[in-house]
């Protein structure tokens, strides 16, 4: 995680690092001998359980990010510089309450005998890309009061180790036409993830939206009075009907690797190498039979036979 934030009082610029987890493998353990790759394909399959109170990624332009990457080293002898690969990847909570999303949320208030209000949206749980329909029912008290305009803000609050506390304006509307107190008003939430975050809340930060209205009331001899009026609402990163499996199913899924889904498992890799062969042949030759009897075997360029002639197409 780095943060970075300017101090108002001082004019002083503050950042932090701070490491969230680290775990390291070592698939080939560090020896006297340097292990001889001979020119093939190696595969070494890992895991790691994430802990449940892991926090979630997040990138903001002005303060910082929390990201997490796999990096993956071949260190090499001599002058031969090391091989390095990075992989960035994303941690998004998902929402467990199902039912948030489905039960309308309203608020209704009267200020100082001068206007009724009613807003409501659909529910208070929003995906990226997703539309937000609002409902107004806005009635002065008195004949003679008129609402001159009505503007809806959909902000954006990050709070970031208690130490920075920003706000942005996301997506906003103003309507100036009323001629009739009922009003229907839909605004978009953005689809990209640097446009808007998910609501996050964890101990490095703190991500909120709220839905901000402020409504103008003009009396009969003209003087305006702005009344204004907050309803938060969730944002979240994922499709309807695209839940995640739980970790005890997702563990017992085929591996991603088209190695592991056309092989049985004794025919699986090892992961290290064992000290008890005998065979007297190098561990990084052999290779196990990870293809079914039914499966035809393409030739490769040492082992095909030239004056046999080449494969047939159906081969």
């Amino acid at each position: 995680m780095k943060i970075h934030w300017n101090e108002r009082n001082h004019c002083r610029h503050q950042q932090r690092k701070q490491v969230i987890i680290h775990h390291e493998w070592k698939f080939l353990e560090p020896q006297k001998k340097l292990h001889h790759l001979l020119p093939t394909t190696y595969l070494y399959p890992f895991e790691l359980a994430l802990p449940g109170d892991l926090a979630e990624s997040f990138e903001s332009y002005s303060f910082g990010s929390l990201s997490y990457k796999l990096k993956a080293t071949v260190e090499r002898p001599a002058f031969l510089p090391n091989l390095i690969s990075r992989k960035q990847f994303w941690i998004i909570r998902q929402p467990s309450d199902a039912l948030v999303g489905t039960i309308p949320v309203q608020i209704s208030n009267e200020w100082a005998d001068h206007l009724h209000y009613t807003i409501t949206i659909p529910s208070k749980r929003y995906n990226r890309g997703q539309d937000i329909t609002i409902d107004f029912a806005l009635m002065p008290a008195h004949p003679g009061f008129s609402v001159r305009y009505l503007s809806c803000f959909l902000k954006e609050y990050i709070s970031c180790c208690d130490t920075h506390t920003e706000s942005r304006i996301i997506r906003f509307f103003r309507d100036d036409q009323f001629p009739s107190p009922f009003k229907t008003e839909t605004i978009t939430v953005p689809s990209s993830p640097i446009a808007i975050q998910t609501d996050s809340d964890n101990a490095y930060v703190r991500i909120q939206h709220k839905l901000n209205f402020t409504m103008s009331i003009a009396d009969e001899q003209g003087e305006l009075t702005e009344f204004r009026a907050s309803m938060p609402i969730e944002i979240v990163d994922r499709e309807d009907g695209n839940e995640l499996p739980s970790y005890e199913n997702a563990s017992q899924s085929t591996h991603y690797s088209p190695l592991y889904l056309s092989s049985s498992p004794e025919d699986s890799y090892p992961i290290t190498p064992s000290s008890s062969s005998s065979t007297g042949q190098d561990y990084f030759t052999l290779q196990p039979n990870i293809y079914h009897n039914e499966c035809s075997r393409v030739p490769s360029y040492h082992t095909i036979n030239l004056e046999e002639g080449l494969p047939a197409y159906e081969l």
